[in-house]
């Protein structure tokens, strides 16, 4: 959803980057990729929510009703690797999304239940959505702010999750996610000091 004409300046800078890499690089054997949400071990996106969701028992959300389609990384990384080998892929341009679409209530309440949580969402009204965004990114590492908000304007989905070329199907978020997740918790920590000591 990079577009020089978009709803927030990060997603202005990416289209701008992207269309300056069009024109500097013609003539270049340039392949874009553009994935959804990207998430991972160590990621950013679903460990932010896991953070957060826990001293919570009801959680003010922004945008809750905005869909993503998030992406394993590993996933990505194949498919980079794919476009290195492969010469075909030379000025195409690909969208790179996991298996489904959720909305950002749905992933909430899905990174809650790995850990065993369960959690009441209140979707937040615009005005109040702003007024979030406003007093957090006013905070140290803001974890919120009102261009994050501006760019929810445009979803990040995909009409095809991976190009049939790529010759695999990408990750569920539910394949996956567990089998990292769950060890944030006080029972992954248990079972983990358990596997340690051999008992």
């Amino acid at each position: 959803n990079a577009d020089p004409a978009g709803p927030s300046e990060y997603l202005r800078s990416r289209g701008r980057g992207e269309a300056a890499l069009r024109e500097e690089g013609a003539g270049l054997a340039i392949t874009i990729l553009k994935p959804s949400v990207i998430f991972g071990r160590d990621d950013s996106f679903l460990n932010l929510f896991a953070g957060l969701v826990k001293p919570l028992p009801v959680v003010p959300l922004a945008g809750a009703g905005v869909r993503f389609q998030p992406v394993w990384v590993e996933d990505v990384a194949r498919a980079v690797a794919h476009c290195l080998e492969d010469p075909r892929t030379a000025g195409r341009t690909y969208d790179l999304c996991g298996p489904t679409a959720y909305t950002l209530a749905q992933i909430v309440r899905f990174v809650a239940a790995q850990q065993g949580l369960r959690r009441a969402i209140v979707a937040l009204p615009e005005w109040a959505a702003y007024a979030q965004a406003f007093v957090l990114e006013h905070l140290p590492g803001p974890v919120m702010t009102r261009d994050n908000l501006a760019s929810m304007k445009a979803e990040s989905v995909c009409g095809c999750p991976f190009p049939p070329e790529f010759g695999f199907e990408p990750a569920a978020m539910e394949a996956v996610v567990p089998e990292y997740m769950a060890a944030a918790g006080l029972r992954g920590r248990y079972a983990a000091y358990r596997g340690r000591t051999g008992r």
